[in-house]
């Protein structure tokens, strides 16, 4: 699970911006890292692990 690799603690916060710089770095050569960023974020907000305020990511659980 890629998400719990950058949000590593119930409570932390990143910015939207850094949270995806840190997703995509986490494999830099993947063609599609970029959109597996992406996924992860909209999932992990889905399913409530992450929620969204005023531009910083929140990790719920």
């Amino acid at each position: 699970m890629l998400i719990t690799r950058v949000f590593t603690y119930k409570g932390q916060k990143e910015t939207a911006q850094n949270a995806y710089e840190k997703l995509i770095a986490l494999n830099p050569t993947d063609k599609y890292n970029k959109q597996k960023a992406a996924g992860a974020l909209g999932g992990a907000a889905r399913w409530g692990f992450i929620v969204f305020t005023s531009g910083v990511w929140k990790r719920m659980r």
